[in-house]
């Protein structure tokens, strides 16, 4: 980063809210076929790097739904991380690591994998069952600060079809505003986490269904990768939501229409969908970016919240695990601020109070005082990290 753009600021925070830190690519598997070694702690180190110090990893069914939150378990407990060997004690790498960030998880059933929730019968009870007692440990763990991703894609019924979407959105819904978030407890999984909510071409049916849970659903939550209509935003904020933006956000001049257009900035957290909704050269945003792509005529001069990786990204089958780069094409946390800058220039304000405000709201939403808090002071503590349930 040049002096020039630190010489009176430093970098914000992130906290990028949309993290699918278990796709393949992230193993170094692209259309299944092994690229390269895993590099997804290369992946968090230039993350810290740029300032994006709070992960939340997404889950889209029950099988990642388990991993995910392990995942964060295993990262504060200074354990390998897909495959990746450890070369000291892991108490110390677990210190390094708590003074980086922290890695959140959700748990959930993305409405692309509806068609994985059984029918009404016993397996659909077990399935249920398998769901809530993953969200349970993950949450009694301090890992799973979420439920979701849940929610309606009309975009991809191919993947699912509208009738299963409707059924397993109602179902989850249903599931979260009456079963405990612990089973001695009163409180209800609605009542203890937000929601991580997905939608797609799919407004009415997703309002009015969340409008018949709302009075159930006081920690509200965020929509992710919002690319609706201004009306659809304003209903969602209306309700009490708040919404996640990403390069997909800013992809077209309708979609920058609407990044300027809304009112509330208390609404707005940023993510990147890594490895997916990259900002790309053909993107209307792009043109904000003139460090990212420098072969477009910029719109506006760079600023201090967005300074690219300083390695140049390599193909995947060029990837060197020796000398690790990011990888052309597969966006990552490290680019959260070209989001954070595009909005900002997009409304011409800024960019660092749209930083704060994203921050302030993550942090708020994921890092509630009345979540169990993630506490490495010496030494690992065992008793109030570790999973209350056994492998």
């Amino acid at each position: 980063m040049s002096s020039s753009c630190t010489s009176h600021k430093t970098r914000p925070r992130y906290f990028d809210i949309g993290v699918n830190a278990l796709d393949d690519q992230f193993s170094g598997i692209y259309y299944d076929r092994q690229k390269h070694p895993p590099d997804l702690l290369h992946v968090w180190e230039r993350s810290v790097s740029a300032g994006c110090d709070r992960w939340l990893i997404t889950a889209g069914d029950l099988k990642d739904s388990h991993r995910a939150w392990r995942l964060c378990r295993d990262f504060h407990l200074g354990h390998p991380i897909h495959s990746t060997p450890t070369t000291s004690e892991s108490h110390d790498i677990a210190r390094t690591r708590a003074a980086q960030g922290r890695w959140y998880a959700t748990a959930g059933i993305h409405p692309t994998r509806a068609s994985t929730v059984p029918a009404a019968g016993p397996d659909r009870s077990l399935f249920l069952g398998d769901l809530v007692s993953e969200v349970q440990a993950g949450y009694a763990g301090g890992y799973i600060r979420a439920y979701g991703e849940l929610g309606l894609d009309y975009d991809r019924l191919s993947y699912s079809p509208k009738d299963a979407q409707l059924d397993a959105f109602r179902l989850q819904l249903h599931l979260i505003t009456t079963t405990p978030i612990h089973p001695s407890s009163q409180t209800t999984i609605a009542q203890a986490l937000p929601l991580f909510l997905h939608t797609r071409a799919s407004h009415p049916d997703f309002a009015n269904i969340l409008a018949e849970f709302l009075p159930l659903l006081p920690r509200r939550g965020v929509v992710h990768s919002f690319t609706g209509e201004v009306e659809e935003l304003d209903a969602l904020v209306g309700m009490g939501f708040e919404v996640g933006l990403n390069g997909c956000s800013v992809r077209g001049e309708e979609s920058l229409g609407l990044v300027g257009g809304f009112g509330d900035t208390v609404a707005i957290q940023v993510e990147t969908d890594a490895p997916w909704c990259e900002i790309r050269a053909t993107h209307a945003g792009a043109s904000f970016l003139p460090n990212m792509f420098p072969s477009l005529t910029p719109t506006q001069t760079q600023s201090h919240v967005y300074t690219p990786p300083p390695e140049k990204p390599v193909k995947p089958d060029k990837f060197n695990h020796a000398s690790p780069a990011p990888v052309k094409g597969r966006n990552e946390p490290a680019y959260i601020g070209a989001v954070v800058h595009v909005i900002a220039s997009v409304r011409e304000v800024d960019p660092e109070v749209i930083a704060q405000a994203a921050y302030r709201n993550a942090s708020r939403m994921f890092e509630a005082p009345d979540f169990p808090k993630i506490a490495l002071p010496q030494e690992v503590q065992h008793d109030t990290v570790e999973s209350p349930v056994d492998e």
